[in-house]
This record gives C-alpha cells, structure tokens and sequence, in this order.
C-alpha cells in the first residue's frame, strides 16, 4: 500500500485532497474556535484573521503551483487543467481584488473603527465554496 500511497501524495489528486483539508482544518475548526474564545475580544479576532488570510493566500499560490507542476509530469486530462484555471482565477480575483478591502476593512476595526458595508467578506466566502468544489474535482475527479 505504501508504494501506492507516496506516488498518490505527489499528485495533482494529492495537492488538492491536501490544500481541501487545510481549507476544513482553518474555515470548521480555526476561525470558529477564535471567534468564540472568550480570552480574544472581536477586534483582536479580526487582526488575527487577516493575517491567516493573508499567509492561506500564499500558501494557496504555492500549492497551486505545485498542483501545476505535478500535473505537467502526470499528462493531466483538459478537464483537469479547466478545473485548474477555474482554482487560479478565483484565487487571482481573491488576492488582487478580495484581500486588499478586507485586510483595510479588519485594520479599520482593529483600529476601533467601523467600516462601511461590504458585500466583499461574502463574495470571498462564496468563491471559496466555489474553489473547495474545484478541488474536491481534481482530488476525485478524472487525472
């Protein structure tokens, strides 16, 4: 099985089931748990929010191009690389679009302010629904 399983983890497949899982690990486990810590106070929860957006964004590069790379080695079909453009153009609109009004937006509660209404915290939320269904074709989906 080990033969199997090393070669499966240096995939396309792999890199998605990998980066789908860390998605779960931040979105059910981490933002939840901080929002309810009663020893951080909402604007402190903020702060540190965006600084985890802003290092998942780089980490989410980073495994795009090696999900990129493997995927080169491994002949992927067209309907992986469709899958693949879709994951770079949200990630693309997420980081030059997406991040930069959110990380004002939490510099401006973290600074006791109150910015106007934005609809950007949904949109993101959304194109990350969108991004996990991408993965999870990559990670079952055809090679």
């Amino acid at each position: 099985m080990s033969d199997r399983l090393f070669p499966t983890l240096l995939s396309p497949r792999g890199i998605a089931w990998f980066w789908a899982g860390a998605l779960v690990g931040l979105y059910v486990i981490e933002f939840p748990v901080r929002f309810t810590a009663p020893e951080i106070d909402y604007a402190n929860a903020i702060g540190v929010g965006a600084r985890v957006f802003a290092r998942l964004n780089v980490a989410e590069w980073a495994l795009l191009g090696t999900m990129v790379v493997f995927a080169l080695i491994a002949r992927s079909t067209w309907r992986f690389w469709i899958a693949g453009v879709v994951i770079a153009a949200l990630l693309g609109f997420e980081t030059f679009v997406l991040l930069p009004e959110l990380t004002t937006r939490a510099a401006e509660i973290v600074a006791a302010g109150s910015p106007e209404p934005s609809s950007a915290h949904r949109i993101y939320s959304s194109l990350e629904l969108v991004k996990a269904a991408a993965l999870a074709f990559v990670a079952i989906g055809p090679r």
